[in-house]
This record gives structure tokens, C-alpha cells and sequence, in this order.
């Protein structure tokens, strides 16, 4: 393989595709969507019936958690049906250490953390996922809550300064913890397609980036939907 560009694309909600010129990670990228969240796209339920595009090539399957706007279980079932040499990998959501996986070129770190949201939600787990390769990390935050604790574990894991960060808008309302995270680039997916967005998610996502601009980190931007984020065109 030997110094490839990563590729980083994004679909939609927190679908991001990994490529190493080798093998592709493919992380919340099959979901169900739910209200106020988009589902999947016929052309990318196509593409994996048909063993097209990005499904074509060598690949993995890695879910945070369990929501259906991050996993979907019949869609999940139907690709390991398609494709029963891929890894399908969900972790544990009581594996308190981090939970590693290999594959093509890459090493993935699995980070367990709280869940933002509602006292009784934050019980529930999700997992920050950090991939590594080509001397690159990228970091999959998720729905995780972001803290100082959580990034001296992914520190003394060895999760470096990352290439890339995928963060969603309630992050934006940390910019101390996201400076610290020191990436090369950053952006803000986790965001349903224009038509599904009835609480706003996008409005509120331009609305922080402009109101913490001076507290965010300088390269941050919003992630438009079925766009390549890296390397930038």
C-alpha cells in the first residue's frame, strides 16, 4: 500500500466511508433512520445489492451503538448475506477498556463513553471509534460525550492529533475539549438530508459553528450529504 491518501466520504446522518487504497471502513453506514433522521439511500442499498462502488472492494462494517439512526439490524443482516467474508463489528456495551480491531492496513480502537442526551439516556453506551492508518488517525465521535477524561484515555492508547474529526452539533457546544483534540480537519456530520429535517439539526449546526466561531477550531466545516470531505477537491 505504502503512503496512499486516505479517502473520506460521507453519506448522511453519520454514515463516513474510510478508504486506504486497500480496504474500506464503513462506519454507521447502514442505518434506519427514524423521525427527524433520514434512512438510507435506494442508490447505496443498490450499490450493496449489487456489489457496486464502495462495496465492491475489500471492507468492514463498524457501528458506535445501536440507535437507528447509526445501525440498522435487517440492513446489517442482508450485507453479511451479500458479503459473509466482511467483518460486521459492533463491540460489547459493557467492554469498559478499549475494544481493538485490525484489518487491511488499518487499526481501530473502540473508546466506550457516555451517551449525550437525557439523564436516563446517558446511561447508555456508544463508542468513539479512532482508526489508524497510513500514520493518520480519524476519530468517529458519534453521539459520545466528549470530556477530559475520555481524551486521556484515547492519549495513552496512542490516539495521536487526528487528520480528520467527525462531530456532530451538540460538540459544537465544547469547543475547549474539540481544540484539544488539535485535528487537521473537522467536520460536522451526524445531519439528516434537507427534506427530513424537521427539528433543525442543520439550522442549529450553522447557528453554533457561527456563534463559538472564535472557540472552534479554525478548520471546521459542515459536512454537505453524499460529498467527498478528503482529500478536498
Amino acid at each position: 500500500m505504502g503512503n496512499h491518501t486516505i479517502d473520506v466520504y460521507y453519506t448522511v446522518n453519520s454514515g463516513i466511508y474510510l478508504w486506504n487504497g486497500t480496504h474500506g471502513l464503513m462506519i454507521d453506514y447502514l442505518f434506519d433512520g427514524g423521525i427527524g433522521w433520514s434512512g438510507m439511500s435506494e442508490d447505496c442499498v443498490e450499490r450493496m445489492r449489487r456489489d457496486l462502488g464502495e462495496f465492491r472492494h475489500p471492507h468492514s462494517l463498524l457501528f458506535s451503538h445501536r440507535h437507528g439512526d447509526h445501525f440498522s439490524a435487517e440492513l446489517a443482516r442482508a450485507h453479511q448475506e451479500f458479503y459473509p467474508a466482511a467483518d460486521c463489528l459492533i463491540p460489547d456495551m459493557h467492554e469498559a477498556k478499549p475494544v481493538q480491531y485490525e484489518a487491511g492496513g488499518w487499526t481501530v480502537l473502540f473508546f466506550p463513553a457516555a451517551h449525550q442526551g437525557r439523564e436516563n439516556r446517558r446511561e447508555e453506551a456508544v463508542y468513539v471509534i479512532c482508526a489508524h492508518a497510513e500514520g493518520q488517525w480519524f476519530i468517529h465521535c458519534s453521539d459520545a460525550v466528549l470530556d477530559e477524561a475520555l481524551c486521556e484515555r484515547m492519549r495513552a492508547e496512542g490516539v495521536g492529533s487526528p487528520a480528520a474529526a467527525f462531530v456532530n452539533l451538540y460538540h459544537l457546544a465544547e469547543p475547549g475539549i474539540l481544540q484539544k483534540m488539535k485535528p487537521g480537519h473537522m467536520f460536522c456530520i451526524h445531519l439528516p438530508l434537507e427534506k427530513d429535517d424537521i427539528f433543525g439539526f442543520r439550522r442549529q449546526c450553522e447557528q453554533l459553528m457561527q456563534k463559538n466561531r472564535d472557540r472552534l477550531p479554525g478548520n471546521i466545516s459542515m459536512a454537505q450529504p453524499f460529498s467527498r470531505l478528503l482529500p478536498a477537491r
